[in-house]
């Protein structure tokens, strides 16, 4: 499928129509239209996919400049948390008396599949262009702290409800927020043990599905 020049795999567009319907089948027929914000969730999952692969695209191209792929860079960076984050909405799981909890479950787990599926496609893509650039090692080095960041944002996103737009919107207290995970940890015990387990997670699940795709 292409949308604006930018071709989405087969595979993601068949799994976003099926988390979707889930979502909209779940509205219709209890009536509750309480994770409707799912489906925007979805669409901020594909914003970093969307600028990873205008990037890729235009790089193969035309060699983009470094300068600039830095700033892209940093504006993917931004983004890419809300990809592997639709995985932490499962623990929004609860029995409840509109739909069976396998119906949920099958919707929350759908949408975590989405957005882990963004996550490793704008990865790949990221990979290709820094290949194009560095060494392996660098390569896997930058990957590996983007993920470890991602992770971060992830934390940041869950537990204190910061999102992307708050780099812009509320850069003060956001950033004060970011010191008080490091100045005061026995308040943000959470922290240091969400982020290097869900960097190890991401990592590894790119490394299993790359194989043979970059």
């Amino acid at each position: 499928m292409t949308f604006f020049k930018v071709t989405i795999p087969r595979q993601l567009v068949i799994l976003i129509a099926l988390a979707s319907g889930l979502t909209l089948a779940r509205v219709a027929f209890t009536g509750s239209t309480y994770y409707l914000y799912l489906l925007w969730n979805i669409f901020l999952a594909l914003l970093p996919f969307m600028v990873s692969v205008i990037v890729l695209q235009n790089d193969e191209h035309k060699k983009i400049a470094l300068w600039i792929l830095v700033i892209v860079g940093i504006v993917w960076l931004a983004f890419f948390p809300n990809a592997p984050y639709l995985v932490t909405d499962v623990i929004h799981l609860r029995k409840s008396q509109l739909a069976p909890i396998w119906f949920d479950a099958l919707m929350f787990f759908s949408i975590a599949w989405v957005g882990m599926l963004c996550s490793l496609y704008s990865l790949s893509h990221i990979e290709k262009i820094l290949r194009a650039r560095f060494s392996s090692a660098l390569t896997w080095t930058i990957l590996t702290a983007a993920i470890a960041l991602s992770s971060f944002g992830i934390y940041l996103g869950r537990f204190l409800r910061w999102n992307s737009w708050d780099m812009v919107a509320n850069p003060n207290d956001l950033a004060t927020d970011v010191f008080s995970v490091f100045s005061q940890p026995e308040q943000h015990q959470q922290a240091y043990l969400m982020i290097p387990v869900f960097t190890v997670f991401i990592l590894v699940s790119y490394l299993a599905w790359r194989e043979n795709k970059v």
